[in-house]
């Protein structure tokens, strides 16, 4: 297994364990792993049911697989006190970002002079903003992920890579399978990329246009998914 001077920032959740699934499959070793205890919900049961990756086994248990350095903080605030004490303290300079949905990171983490990398679910920039996987879905029948290096404002920062992907065969799988495994494979390419080069390469600034979404009604989202095509050719 190959140690790369890479952490993770984060909370345990499908995407994490995506994200930790195929670097382990990739045999690669993260340097450190930053936990927020408390900033995730519960798991359920019900979603483990996925062959893309390995959603059974919690954060913890696929770091010390990789033989990661982990601390635990007891917070749900990716903005705490302590994870920025932490962050200063660490020899690491670039992070994978995988916090809770809909957290953002403010300036007092930004100053610490690392860097985060964030998988976002769209292709920016012309997806922004959340949920952006169903309004493609809604507008042209794909889903997309992207790599960014995270700044100030939302979905903006430098882009290091951008995919698209055909839908999954079921849409209903999307959140908890669909979603995390195309971010996870951007990742994949993203840090199989660095690995090779030392560094991130080929970024550019992102175009200013593009289209920023607000999070989509529970209902939408069901809608959606039920417009699936293959959903109506079953009904006609």
């Amino acid at each position: 297994m190959k140690t790369i001077n890479i952490g993770i920032l984060g909370v345990d959740t499908l995407r994490t364990r995506a994200y930790l699934s195929c670097l382990l499959k990739d045999q690669i070793r993260l340097e450190q792993a930053i936990l927020l205890e408390n900033g995730a919900p519960k798991i359920s049961g019900v979603t483990h049911n996925t062959t893309l990756f390995d959603s059974e086994s919690s954060s913890i248990e696929l770091l010390n697989r990789m033989s990661t350095n982990v601390t635990l903080l007891n917070t749900n605030n990716i903005n705490d006190p302590g994870v920025e004490e932490t962050l200063n303290q660490s020899a690491v300079n670039i992070f994978i970002y995988s916090g809770s949905g809909g957290a953002i990171i403010r300036d007092n983490i930004l100053k610490t002079g690392k860097q985060f990398l964030h998988i976002h679910p769209g292709y920016l920039p012309d997806y922004k903003g959340s949920t952006t996987i169903y309004y493609s879905l809604l507008q042209e029948q794909s889903c997309g992920a992207a790599a960014i290096l995270i700044d100030n404002n939302i979905d903006t920062g430098p882009l290091v890579i951008r995919r698209k992907f055909d839908p999954p065969e079921d849409w209903s799988t999307i959140d908890h399978e669909y979603d995390p495994f195309i971010r996870s494979q951007v990742l994949s390419e993203v840090i199989t990329k660095y690995m090779s080069d030392n560094k991130f390469t080929g970024i550019t600034e992102q175009d200013p246009h593009g289209h920023n979404y607000y999070i989509m009604h529970p209902l939408l989202r069901h809608l959606t998914i039920l417009s699936q095509p293959s959903n109506l050719i079953m009904e006609n």
